[in-house]
C-alpha cells in the first residue's frame, strides 16, 4: 500500500470526543507522511496509528497538531523510519509506544525540545539508531515500566532521560548511546 501523506483525525469543526484508529498486520505499507490528530472543534479526539506487523515504512509522522491525542503503536514487524515522530505543537499529546516488532529510526529523532513527546514507552522489541529525544530536556523521558526486554541497539545519539522500573534494557555491544 503506498500513502503520499496519511492523514487522520483532521476535523475543522466537531463536538463531543471521537477516535479514529488504523491498523496495518501484514505486507507492505509506504507513507511519506503521516499527519495525525489536528481536531480544531470543541470535542476530544484520540487517533492511532497501530503497526502489528509486516513491514511500514514511515517518512516525518507528525502525531498531534491540536490538544487532540495521536499515538503511535509499533507492536510488531519492522517500521522503518524515514523522517522524525514529532508533534507539531507543544501542550499536543504525543504517545509513541513500543510493544514488540522494530523501530529503526535511522538517525531521525522523536519529538523536538519545542514540542517534546509527551509519552515514550519502549515496553518490548527492538529500536535502532534514535537520533534525540525530545531535544535532550528532560521533559518526556524515554520510560520502561513493563516486563519484558527492550533493545536498543545501532548508534544512538540521544541525551534524553531514561527510566527503567521494570523488565530488561538491553545494548548489544554492536550498540551505542553516546
Amino acid at each position: 500500500l503506498l500513502i503520499e501523506t496519511l492523514l487522520m483525525g483532521n476535523y475543522s469543526t466537531r463536538s463531543g470526543p471521537w477516535y479514529v484508529e488504523l491498523s496495518f498486520n501484514q505486507g507492505t505499507l509506504d507513507v511519506s507522511n503521516v499527519v495525525m490528530a489536528v481536531a480544531k472543534g470543541s470535542g476530544s479526539a484520540n487517533v492511532a496509528l497501530n503497526i502489528g506487523g509486516g513491514t511500514a515504512n514511515l517518512g516525518a509522522v507528525s502525531l498531534s497538531g491540536s490538544a487532540a491525542t495521536g499515538t503511535l503503536n509499533v507492536a510488531g514487524g519492522m517500521v522503518n523510519m524515514g523522517g522524525d515522530i514529532t508533534q507539531a505543537i507543544a501542550g499536543a499529546i504525543g504517545i509513541l509506544t513500543l510493544n514488540g516488532g522494530v523501530l529503526d529510526m535511522a538517525g531521525h529523532a522523536i519529538g523536538s525540545a519545542a514540542a517534546p513527546l509527551n509519552f515514550i514507552n519502549f515496553q518490548s522489541g527492538t529500536v535502532l539508531s534514535i537520533g534525540e529525544v525530545n531535544g535532550g530536556t528532560a521533559t518526556g523521558a524515554v520510560v520502561k515500566t513493563t516486563a519484558g526486554t527492550v533493545t536498543i541497539d545501532g548508534t544512538n545519539t540521544y541525551r534524553a532521560y531514561t527510566i527503567i522500573s521494570n523488565g530488561v534494557l538491553r545494548i548489544p555491544a554492536s550498540g551505542s548511546i553516546a
